[in-house]
């Protein structure tokens, strides 16, 4: 498994998670792949957005976009972790996350409230509630 920056020329791997990835699509009310893989590229966030993708034996399977030392220096914050859902069952988000935590050695952080879909999943792997965000020591 290796986790490999992206840039804008790749964008073609990250529609090709979010095409595989309709229950990820329709739970966050989105319109189609094209449109949202143009929209999070160009979304402005605060700190160093970067995007990875998570490739398994040159197959991408996932991908993440992240923001290093937000919301404060030491923080790494995941804005986004899509993985394909036939490689959902598979622990691979699991792994990622624990990729960007050897890649940072920073508390990461994800903003997510209480009644998200993927709340269990954050729950799973380590991440606690600490006023008011969820993070991973």
């Amino acid at each position: 498994m290796k986790l490999i920056p992206l840039s804008a020329i790749d964008l073609f791997k990250i529609r090709e998670v979010l095409e595989d990835s309709s229950n990820y699509l329709r739970s966050n009310n989105l319109p189609n792949a094209e449109d949202f893989t143009n929209q999070i590229f160009l979304e402005e966030v605060p700190g160093t957005p970067k995007f990875y993708t998570l490739e398994i034996k040159g197959e991408v399977i996932g991908f993440t976009k992240i923001s290093d030392q937000f919301p404060l220096p030491g923080f790494l914050h995941i804005r986004l972790l899509v993985i394909k859902e036939k490689h959902c069952a598979k622990k691979n988000g699991t792994e990622l996350v624990k990729n960007l935590k050897k890649i940072s050695k920073s508390t990461l952080w994800v903003d997510i409230t209480k009644e998200e879909l993927s709340l269990p999943f954050w729950q799973k792997i380590g991440f606690k509630e600490e006023a008011g965000r969820w993070v991973l020591n």
